[in-house]
């Protein structure tokens, strides 16, 4: 090989260990840009961490380096679940702010229907199944616990194996419209027991109407089961 040869050859040497060392650093700082992203929604989202699942829908890399990124969500009350739009403001950068599309998967638990239930049935424990999936996919207000459900009232027919959201149930009533019940009136040193025709329906500790046997109408609350509260 001739010394203009070899000095060629140095220099391609050189100039490719430059060029890779270039892209080594654009490439640390983009996973670190998109590391931060993704730190930033594990810290904003109600889920635990190993129950995430985050990837940055376009790379950090087109937009250039960020050396001191300050991610934020636009807007107001963004839910971290989801496609959704995070901001990323870069001081001292171009440009110095940014916004990138973060896709958000959670695999939790929540609950489906065990039977069909038919509206106005109490829900029972048995009456559910717990599965374990992509709960991004399913309404904002699936039940993830069983304690949202347990206890309450269908308000419609829930079929089989259908995931039980929140909004399908309602307290159960201590006291339906037309029931005969107890009322108790308290005071400084005193308490005083009539009966009564409830008004309302009404669940625990609600207020409703009473048509006294005495025949005045009282408004109290909802204690327990066929019993009311009137005053303190």
């Amino acid at each position: 090989m001739t010394a203009r040869a070899l000095t060629r050859w140095a220099l391609a040497t050189v100039l490719l260990w430059c060029l890779a060392g270039t892209a080594a650093g654009n490439s640390t700082r983009t996973d670190a840009l998109e590391s931060r992203i993704v730190a930033f929604l594990e810290a904003h989202s109600d889920a635990a961490p190993e129950q995430l699942h985050i990837t940055i829908a376009q790379s950090a890399a087109r937009m250039g380096p960020c050396r001191i990124p300050e991610p934020f969500l636009p807007g107001r009350s963004q839910r971290v679940a989801g496609r959704l739009t995070v901001g990323v403001r870069c001081p001292g950068d171009t440009p110095a702010l940014r916004y990138y599309q973060a896709d958000v998967a959670i695999e939790a638990p929540y609950y489906v229907a065990s039977r069909a239930i038919d509206p106005g049935e109490t829900i029972r424990l048995a009456d559910l199944r717990e599965v374990t999936g992509e709960i991004t996919r399913l309404a904002a207000n699936v039940a993830t616990r069983a304690d949202e459900l347990v206890g309450r009232v269908a308000l419609r027919r829930i079929a089989a194996d259908l995931p039980m959201r929140v909004s399908m149930v309602a307290e159960a009533h201590v006291i339906e419209r037309g029931a005969r019940v107890r009322v108790i009136s308290r005071g400084n040193g005193f308490s005083i027991t009539t009966e009564g025709k409830a008004l309302d329906s009404a669940t625990q500790g609600a207020r409703l109407r009473v048509s006294t046997d005495g025949g005045s109408v009282v408004r109290g609350m909802a204690e327990a089961a066929n019993t009311v509260v009137v005053g303190r």
